[in-house]
């Protein structure tokens, strides 16, 4: 089995629907966590995000790896540097849907092996 699986079995889960969005919790033995969110209707993931211990035991704030934090008035010009750190990494891009009522912005962009 890889590392990564392993990794996964070995954490500890939380899960929970709310809204019609599947919330998956995993804490790790590194003191790191991720947590998952997925459309119940579509299976897309919508949100992955990571929290990880510093050499002196504080967490740090959530890494977004997958979608975008909440948008609020204060903090409009950090998702926007989000968005474009993110950006550098994709590739292309097929299409950017900004859903203003749930507050998310999704990036869609090719798969590929």
């Amino acid at each position: 089995m890889d590392a990564w699986k392993e990794k996964l079995l070995a954490a500890k889960k939380t899960a929970i629907v709310q809204g019609g969005i599947r919330k998956l919790h995993y804490e790790f033995a590194e003191s790191e966590e991720m947590a998952e969110d997925y459309d119940m209707k579509t299976g897309e993931i919508l949100v992955r995000k990571w929290k990880k211990a510093s050499t002196i035991g504080r967490k740090s704030d959530w890494e977004y790896e997958i979608g975008c934090p909440p948008l609020s008035a204060s903090n409009t010009s950090d998702l926007m540097w989000e968005v474009i750190h993110l950006l550098r990494y994709t590739g292309r891009i097929q299409r950017l849907t900004i859903h203003g009522e749930f507050n998310r912005c999704l990036i869609h962009c090719p798969i590929t092996k």
